[in-house]
């Protein structure tokens, strides 16, 4: 007989903000999902494009704190390292959302009702992510076919 043992697997995600309450509370939100875990808080693309470089992310989203002149740069600089990355932009216009769409982000959504509409992106990428792996597998009837 093998025992299959399973643990939830975490998207992990990275965070482009600049440092104040947003960020914190953009983070809070974000971990209050199970299967999201961030790994990593930017506050700006420089440092966010080194971190896609050094970790393998399934995640990226930025907010609109960024300069809107830096996000088009780094979303295509992302997509570049990482095409599968999901990435999503909360933008203030509708003007930047297509500006940022075209860009290559996956996701453009509007600031001012960005929880409502992170939580449909959120479990809708949930349904299509693989929430368990294999740890390990023990026989554990090993003895017995001895």
């Amino acid at each position: 007989m093998v025992t299959i043992n399973l643990r939830m697997k975490k998207l992990h995600a990275i965070i482009v903000s600049r440092p104040g309450s947003w960020q914190k509370m953009l983070q809070y939100y974000i971990e209050e999902y199970p299967f999201v875990g961030v790994d990593h808080v930017a506050s700006g693309g420089l440092s966010a494009i080194q971190l896609v470089k050094d970790h393998q992310l399934d995640l990226l989203v930025i907010d609109s704190s960024i300069p809107f002149e830096d996000v088009g740069v780094l979303v295509r600089s992302v997509k570049k390292m990482q095409p599968d990355m999901c990435v999503i932009v909360i933008v203030d216009t509708i003007k930047e959302g297509n500006k940022i769409s075209r860009a290559g982000a996956d996701y453009a959504i509007s600031s001012c009702n960005f929880e409502m509409q992170i939580s449909e992106i959120l479990n809708k990428i949930n349904q299509n992510f693989s929430n368990y792996e294999v740890i390990n597998e023990q026989d554990i009837h090993s003895n017995e076919q001895q």
